[in-house]
């Protein structure tokens, strides 16, 4: 349910306001001039955002946009689209759309003035320049070639998208969905909704304010999808993808008079840092937090540095959420940590033995866990932290709550079989 809600908002929800309000308003014959510039007014503005977060990405689509805006301006009015020059660009521009989106879409999002993003600029202005050569000595070539029929299926359009061109967007289509949900990035987000908002924009009547609406609305989806960036950048834990340090101490100003915190560590992580490294370390942070994530009782893991987690539950007392509790306890314990092609530390003096890519090896993992209840935000996390070093030295792989307020812990609670 995440992931589709992850999908779907928040662009989808700007296209959708989009489409509505263009519903039962009909399309008027004139333009006003001005609504004209509010496509290049939102692009600018996007361009400022994306050089000051150095973002090659949002930099070169808004360009995409710029062009696509250009283009339908020009030859999208009735005379000109009827002409051989109109037909082939705005043809032209249906398939290349789409496939630049898909290049953005796999290539690494580097800083404004790097070799990479030089080329790719190049490549982008390039392209018009070359249609333009190829519409002037062959006229009607370039659309004559897409109106073919490639395929023997009738597929649906308005003429300007041909089958090479839903093609096109079909497999850029499939392919931004993957990108955007297993790297989690916010803005192949905005590239997915900003496209699909390009495509509404080349179906509609290119002579009403359709048009302008729809790349109005592909450019504010970038500028949101930057924004959610940065707030993840900030909020988020990169390794983990839990909530960061930073957004446990918002949520602690924003509670009420009943909530309770835990506070999670890895039992012996740097021995086990020490021997199979850090990355080896980085995979089980990885595995640890990717169990808090699905914590239930209406809690929430935060990462709050090194091996330490922080679960949060607002509005709940410690005896209502010690379930959910022992069982985040329970199901670290049972989950075995597959170490793959990792060879523990040589002994001080003694030649490293070689990696076997294909070694496999399991270790059991433990976690200690403090619990507190509420205070003031800082005593409530003391409370928790003192728990916690309570429950690493009278065993650890168990769980200690202190009492609130008293200072004094509560019965232990070892971990159940």
């Amino acid at each position: 349910m995440r992931t589709v809600y992850k999908l779907i908002m928040p662009g989808g929800l700007v296209v959708l306001g989009a489409f509505l309000c263009l519903q039962g308003t009909p399309s008027p014959e004139v333009v006003p001039p001005l609504a004209r510039f509010v496509p290049a007014a939102i692009f600018a503005i996007g361009a400022v955002l994306a050089l000051r977060f150095q973002d090659s990405q949002m930099v070169l689509a808004l360009i995409l946009l710029a062009l696509a805006d250009l283009g339908l301006a020009h030859f999208g009015r009735s005379e000109r689209l009827a002409t051989e020059l109109g037909r082939d660009v705005l043809t032209g521009m249906a398939l290349l759309l789409p496939l630049n989106f898909a290049v953005l879409c796999v290539t690494p999002n580097r800083g404004i003035l790097t070799a990479s993003t030089v080329s790719r600029f190049v490549l982008i202005l390039c392209q018009p320049l070359l249609m333009a050569w190829a519409c002037l000595k062959w006229p009607g070539a370039i659309a004559s070639v897409l109106d073919l029929q490639w395929a023997p299926v009738a597929i649906p359009g308005s003429g300007l998208v041909t089958q090479p061109g839903w093609v096109a967007f079909a497999g850029t289509f499939a392919l931004l969905p993957a990108q955007h949900l297993f790297p989690r990035s916010a803005m192949v987000g905005g590239l997915l909704w900003a496209l699909f908002a390009v495509l509404l924009a080349l179906n509609a009547d290119l002579n009403g304010i359709e048009p302008i609406v729809y790349l109005t609305a592909a450019g504010v989806l970038l500028i949101v999808s930057q924004v959610e960036s940065s707030y993840l950048l900030v909020f988020r834990d990169d390794l983990t993808e839990l909530p960061s340090r930073r957004a446990l101490n918002q949520a602690l100003m924003r509670l009420g008079k009943h909530y309770t915190i835990a506070m999670v560590d890895i039992d012996h992580f740097k021995k086990f840092n020490d021997t199979y490294g850090h990355q080896i370390g980085d995979q089980l942070l990885r595995m640890v937090g990717s169990k808090l994530a699905v914590l239930g009782g209406g809690g929430t893991a935060f990462r709050y540095g090194g091996e330490e987690f922080t679960l949060l539950f607002p509005g709940k007392r410690p005896e209502q959420v010690m379930t959910h509790i022992e069982g985040v306890l329970r199901t670290i314990r049972n989950t075995p940590f597959t170490i793959r092609g990792a060879q523990p530390s040589p002994a001080p003096g003694k030649p490293a033995a070689p990696a076997n890519p294909r070694a496999q090896q399991k270790v059991g993992v433990t976690v200690s866990i403090g619990v507190a209840a509420a205070r003031t935000p800082a005593e409530v996390v003391g409370d928790a932290d003192r728990a916690l070093y309570r429950a690493k030295e009278t065993g650890r792989n168990r769980i200690v709550s202190l009492v609130a307020g008293s200072g004094r812990p509560a019965p232990e609670r070892p971990a159940r079989a």
